[in-house]
């Protein structure tokens, strides 16, 4: 192979589960013998088939089926997804996307997957033929993404500027989730307030480069606006938008004389 020449491969994790009716024990044939993978910083799926002690593909429709994912060390449950069910029968999917697995530690955890019946009675789907429910999983982090650290402005950076009778206080731009090209683009914008009336919009920029920092440039586009006229405000306003972009900034409108002081303490950017 030349040096140029590097593969890739596409496989589907897949399992067989065993649904017996009298919960008798039953022998046991070699069944499911790798563990199960998952990936950090990907969506992962997992295809289960669902068949009786003869190997014969059952019909799992009417049942809502569930994988729960276990802590060995703690025996807590950290996680529960809903499977969904594909046209094959008795095949059914399990998907574990990016943010399901962002907080999870890499390591080894055990999986169980369980129908409900009309009566919402829990029941087992069995790992093997010899009664077994629990799978090992393995969570992987060979292309985890960590958040960035916190970003956050004081007050002593936001560049106010007088227009007309209002006053605009803008922050400077902080870094959005591109750098980290999350799937699910969430910010959460915390803004601390001490005594402010007036407007606030959350803006975001697409832009490679800094954006134009001047608050009417149009490399800016709003993603929320907090409405704060009608009286002043002390306290902590939490915003938590989606967008994919490379920068985000806060701008204040407000008719007092100064914003400065007591208006406005610090604002945080958590992506």
């Amino acid at each position: 192979m030349s040096n140029n020449d590097n593969r890739l491969y596409w496989y589907e994790e897949e399992r067989e589960l065993v649904i017996t009716r009298d919960c008798i024990y039953v022998d046991n044939r070699p069944m499911n013998n790798r563990n199960l993978k998952a990936h950090r910083g990907l969506t992962n799926e997992i295809l289960f088939t669902v068949k009786d002690r003869d190997r014969k593909l059952q019909n799992m429709f009417a049942y809502e089926l569930y994988a729960n994912l276990i802590d060995p060390s703690t025996k807590k449950r950290i996680l529960s997804r809903q499977l969904d069910h594909t046209l094959d029968l008795g095949k059914a999917k399990l998907t574990l996307t990016e943010a399901d697995l962002a907080n999870i530690t890499p390591g080894r955890y055990h999986i169980y997957i369980s129908r409900k019946d009309d009566n919402v009675n829990s029941l087992a789907l069995y790992k093997d033929q010899d009664n077994n429910v629990r799978f090992d999983i393995e969570i992987t982090d060979q292309v985890g993404l960590e958040p960035i650290e916190t970003q956050t402005v004081l007050v002593s950076d936001i560049v106010i500027t007088s227009q007309g009778l209002e006053l605009v206080g803008v922050t400077p731009a902080m870094t959005g989730n591109l750098c980290r090209n999350f799937i699910n683009a969430q910010h959460t914008i915390h803004i601390s307030l001490l005594g402010y009336a007036g407007i606030i919009n959350v803006q975001a920029s697409g832009l490679e480069s800094v954006p134009d920092q001047d608050h009417n440039s149009t490399d800016w586009y709003t993603v929320s606006t907090i409405d704060l006229t009608d009286t002043a405000t002390t306290g902590d306003v939490v915003r938590t938008f989606q967008a994919n972009c490379n920068w985000v900034r806060v701008v204040f409108i407000v008719d007092q004389d100064d914003i400065s002081g007591p208006g406005i303490s610090a604002v945080k950017l958590r992506n």
